[in-house]
């Protein structure tokens, strides 16, 4: 947006106010995707979430490029705001979700080092459209890609295992992790260690499931199971760790939560 708004000032005749609202909306919607994220993705699944989020993206986008007005445009922009959102907060909890514990860090920080590669195709890409008569709407066209790129890989990933288990759906679950891990006994271990942090208990899981035996006793087995016995299903024990933390956790809030707020604070938004 930020090589194509100097293009659509001129074309849709927009004063320093409208080019503001543009620019500054994305944030400002975007916070509303990421407060629903999570909500949505418990109710439907992390696929099923992602190629919401994707789609969404995909008709903010459209819209913005066949835009013959700013409240077209910024209607878009708005769209699109919330389809990033949604896709900032799903896509990492996914991956975590979905990766072995030795890559599983790596993994995770992906998504950050393709959001800057993503920025610097964006200026390579503004820089050599900036001659065509219809630059700004190519400019904002190309951001289609990544929305129809994510649909597509929607069609092979699996589902996270960790919502199939909050389902209850513990078979379909250790079918995904055998796919994942080295071993059926890691992916057993797995399992068993997802439970736990779902904060289920033993005779919660979907018995009459053929082979569910093998799984309580992985389940059982886990030297943490008994110590989270006690954890509450209805969520409160996490939220009690992040209102009052431990030591150890109030370190990795503090860190968190201030380079999230110097991020915003340094008003890099304002340039890409």
């Amino acid at each position: 947006m930020s090589g194509a708004v100097l293009f659509i000032k001129d074309d849709l005749d927009l004063n320093e106010v409208q080019e503001e609202v543009l620019v500054g909306s994305l944030n400002l919607v975007s916070a509303i995707g990421c407060l629903i994220a999570g909500r949505v993705a418990d109710m439907i699944g992390r696929r099923k979430t992602m190629a919401v989020a994707a789609l969404i993206s995909l008709l903010g986008t459209v819209q913005m490029t066949l835009a013959p007005s700013f409240s077209m445009l910024l209607t878009g922009r708005l769209l699109t705001g919330i389809g990033v959102g949604i896709s900032l907060t799903i896509a990492p909890l996914y991956i975590s979700e979905v990766s072995p514990a030795e890559i599983r860090g790596r993994m995770v920080s992906l998504p950050e080092v393709f959001v800057n590669i993503g920025i610097l195709l964006g200026y390579l890409a503004n820089y050599l459209l900036s001659t065509s008569p219809i630059n700004w709407r190519l400019m904002l066209g190309f951001g289609c890609i990544p929305a129809v790129l994510l649909l597509s890989s929607l069609i092979v990933l699996p589902e996270s295992p960790r919502w199939l288990v909050l389902q209850n759906r513990t078979r379909e679950a250790e079918s995904v992790l055998s796919k994942i891990c080295r071993d059926r006994e890691e992916a057993l271990f797995t399992l068993s260690e997802m439970i736990i942090t779902a904060k289920a208990q033993t005779d919660e899981l979907s018995c009459s499931e053929a082979g569910a035996t093998d799984i309580k006793q992985a389940l059982t087995n886990n030297a943490h199971f008994q110590s989270n016995q006690k954890l509450k299903n209805d969520g409160s024990g996490v939220w009690l760790q992040l209102l009052c933390p431990t030591p150890n956790v109030r370190k990795l809030l503090i860190i968190a939560l201030s380079l999230q707020f110097f991020q915003q604070a340094s008003g890099i938004d304002a340039l890409v």
